[in-house]
């Protein structure tokens, strides 16, 4: 007993001295679009939100702001809808880490040609963001756009339909892609002043080249 007791102080001061946190595990269930963005929104550092199978729809963007560490985890198969094709189906600003997996993830009704600005993802000044097995579907423009972001991982998704770009990276210092499956899209990528480019195992197809709807 006084074994344990002893370890469990040193586990305390561990935590106490280094800022350890282990967060807490949310869970989200469809039908109450608020229920999502609010579990967003209050989520502390260090936290999981785990979403329940089935389809969410919102109105606005899911904002992901200011958070040091949050995680963001489809249970089964999780379909995020959003239905003004103008907005971004979910911005991720001014965070430290945020890592979003096994979500599928587009505009209710994607425009066919390339009329709008709305991303699939969109990164703005953080840290770090990793996209795992995601499902990215193109609404009118970008499958990920980052801008002024540090280090951005995309891994095992399927990034397809994007009228613009799957990828629009400008000013990122990391960029890895793996083992991904990029096809269907009007163009593959388009890098301005990115570092550390790392890209391999993607299956790529009929990526056609950029959108050339206008006349």
């Amino acid at each position: 007993m006084r074994k344990s007791f002893q370890f469990a102080v040193c586990i305390a001061v561990f935590i106490l001295s280094y800022g350890l946190s282990w967060g807490n595990e949310i869970l989200v269930r469809p039908g109450n679009p608020k229920q999502l963005t609010e579990a967003v929104q209050f989520a502390q550092d260090g936290d999981t939100i785990f979403l329940s199978a089935g389809k969410y729809y919102l109105k606005d963007s899911l904002e992901i702001k200011g958070k040091d560490n949050l995680t963001i985890v489809g249970q089964g198969k999780v379909d995020i809808f959003l239905k003004d094709v103008y907005q971004d189906v979910i911005s991720i600003i001014n965070c430290g880490k945020v890592t979003i997996t096994n979500i599928h993830a587009q505009h209710v009704q994607p425009l066919k040609a390339y009329e709008c600005h709305g991303s699939v993802i969109r990164i703005e000044n953080t840290k770090e963001t990793h996209i795992l097995g995601c499902e990215l579907n193109g609404c009118g423009a970008v499958g990920v756009n980052a801008y002024n972001a540090g280090a951005v991982f995309v891994e095992n998704c399927y990034i397809h339909h994007n009228s613009f770009n799957a990828f629009y990276l400008s000013r990122v210092t990391s960029v890895t892609i793996i083992n991904n499956i990029i096809k269907d899209n009007k163009s593959f990528a388009q890098f301005y002043d990115c570092k550390d480019i790392m890209m391999y195992g993607n299956s790529t197809a009929n990526n056609t080249g950029y959108w050339n709807g206008m006349k």
